[in-house]
This record gives C-alpha cells, structure tokens and sequence, in this order.
C-alpha cells in the first residue's frame, strides 16, 4: 500500500553582524564598517551583502559578497557637518542569499565637525604710531594645512590690507597692519578669524603695543651773524626708520625772548626767519621744540656759532673829519673862480 504525509520545508535564517571602527568619526573621517553573515553559527559565503547611510556619506563599495569567513568591509567615509556636537548617521546593512531569508542589521555612528586650527604668526608684537608690519595667519586641521580656507582680519583701531585673505596651499595668508596714529603708547588686539566649508570657524588673537615715535633734529646753518636778520633751516625725521617727519610743529627760541614757529614740509624741513640776537660772544644758545601727534616731544638745545658784528665807524668821528675837509674844498673852489681873493697890506701899499 502507500501512504502520504506533509513535510514544511523551512528556509534557513540568515545571522548578520555589523559593526563599525571607530563608532565616532570627524566629519569627511572614514570609517570600516564590517558586516559578518552567519547561520546556525555557520559562516555562509558568498553572500549578498548592500549597505546605505540616512545622511549622506560616500561608501567604498555599495555591494560585497561575503569571503571565506563570511565577512564583507566597506570603508565608509563621513558626511559633512557643523552641527555643534555632531550627528548620528545610521548604516544599514542588508544580506540576502538562496535559500535563506535575507536579513538586516543596523550600526550607528556619531560624525562629529572639525574646529580648525588659526593661528597668527609675527616677527615681533609692536609697531611705532603710523608704521607698518608683516603678519601671517596660518589655518589647518591636526599636522594638515587648509587651503583656501578664508582668513578675516580686524583691530578696533588701525587698517589692514588686505582685509579678507585665503590661504595658500600652506595654509598661509599674508597681511600687513598700519598702526593709527596714537598720542600715548596704545595696546591694540588683532582678531583673524578663519572659515571654510565643512569645518567650525576659529579665531586668534595677537596684541600689539603701538609705541611713540622719537625725533631726530639738525639745523642749519650752523654758524650765523649777529645782528642780523637770517634764515635758519630745521629738519626733523623719525629716529626709528629715518624718515623725514611732514607736519611737525617747530619752534625755536632765543633767550632775548624771541621765538618763531613753522611747520614742517614733506621733506621734513622747516624755514624760520629770525632776527639773530646781537652779541659779541662767539655762540648763541637756541632751543628748537618739535611736537607732533604719533611722537614723543623733543625739546634740544642748539649752540650756534656766532660771527660778531663788524664795529662800525664813529659817526662823530666822521664829522670832524669831513667838516673841515669839506670847508677846505669849497674855499678852494671859490679862489679858482675868483669870487674869493685873499691880499696883504704890502698889496695895499703899492696899489
């Protein structure tokens, strides 16, 4: 005889094991995401194993079969983000093989922005009031320089130029900062500021004390003559870069009291009109004052060499000697025109 019966015939179930390393990431890091397929804790080859993001992210493959030991890696390489604290990405896993029921498992990784690193480099950390130095701002991440990331630069007081650079491909941008013109020695606090897709923006400061400038004054002529009225020359430059100083104000004293003031040109020369004190002495003191904003006042006191007066003729002495001369002239004049006639008595007699 025979007989009949009903047999279910189940599929096997599949087994999937994800993991991720590191489970925490930088934003565009990458990280291995391994999935291992198993069933009844046997290794199953040759599966079908995809994978997907929830955020976006770039996979080094979007499919794998499983190997030998039932592993599939794939190197998954993190989204974009500046969200403070980061995001979660979420990987899906999926494995599918004949005769088993595919399956699925799911791994969660934090992606977490980068801050990059700003700092500003300079030779020294002053400038004179006016004056102008060299400073750059370097950007990167970790030992890596950033290219073309943007650099802002700021001061509450002085100019820069540029005012916005982007880094070269050491992550360098150059700047040059003008000090302003200050009237007593100012702390002044450079900001840069660097930015760039993809990255948390960083700042750095450099403070900077802005010094008073010094004069240096020469005049000439260095020998002047006495009692007379003369033009003196002042020229005044920074001591600092020997530059000439436009616009100072310069006054030059006598000790009679006299004083003359002028300012200076774009040479940093001053011409002064003077009536030079009479003196029988070989010198004349003078005191030359210059005071601008930006500088330190500088009072000097300049020795002239003096050329005394040449003495004059005695006015009365000149009288007594022209009268007479004069007198003698015209008598002589007058007896060559016979208008005067000068006789003796014998004369008379013999008339």
């Amino acid at each position: 005889g025979t007989g009949q019966t009903i047999i279910d015939v189940e599929p096997k179930l599949l087994s999937l094991t994800v993991t991720a390393d590191p489970s925490t990431v930088f934003s565009e890091d990458t990280s291995t995401i391994t999935a291992i397929v198993t069933s009844d804790s046997e290794v199953v080859t040759n599966a079908t194993v995809t994978v997907s993001s929830d955020s976006g992210g770039n996979f080094s493959d979007a499919l794998l079969y499983t190997d030998l030991t039932g592993t599939a890696r794939f190197a998954f390489t993190a989204p974009q983000t500046v969200a403070p604290g980061g995001i979660n990405t979420t990987i899906t896993v999926m494995a599918s093989e004949n005769g088993f029921v595919a399956t699925q498992n799911q791994v969660i990784l934090l992606v977490t922005p980068k801050t990059l690193d700003v700092q500003i480099i300079a030779s020294n950390d002053s400038a004179y009031s006016g004056g102008q130095f060299n400073f750059t701002v370097n950007v990167g991440y970790g030992h890596n320089p950033i290219q073309n990331a943007n650099v802002t630069v700021s001061a509450m007081n002085g100019t820069f130029a540029p005012i916005i650079g982007v880094t070269d491909k050491n992550g360098n941008a150059t700047f040059t900062f003008t000090a302003p013109e200050v009237a007593d020695e100012t702390n002044i606090t450079i900001s840069a500021i660097g930015t760039k897709d993809g990255y948390i923006q960083n700042i750095d400061q450099l403070n900077v004390t802005v010094k008073l400038r010094t004069f240096a004054i020469s005049v000439t002529p260095a020998t002047v003559q006495s009692g007379q009225t003369q033009v003196i020359t002042i020229h005044v430059t920074c001591k600092e870069d020997l530059t000439p100083t436009e616009g100072a104000i310069v006054t030059i004293a006598f000790e009679n009291g006299q004083q003359v003031s002028n300012a200076t040109d774009a040479t940093g020369t001053g011409a002064f009109l003077v009536n030079v004190p009479s003196t029988s002495a070989n010198m004349i003191n003078m005191t030359v004052t210059a005071t601008r904003i930006g500088y330190v006042q500088k009072v000097s006191q300049i020795t002239l060499t003096a050329v005394p007066q040449e003495a004059g003729f005695p006015w009365l002495l000149i009288l007594i000697i022209a009268i007479p001369v004069a007198i003698v002239v015209i008598i002589v004049v007058l007896m060559k025109m016979k208008i005067v006639v000068f006789s003796s008595k014998e004369d008379e007699g013999s008339e």
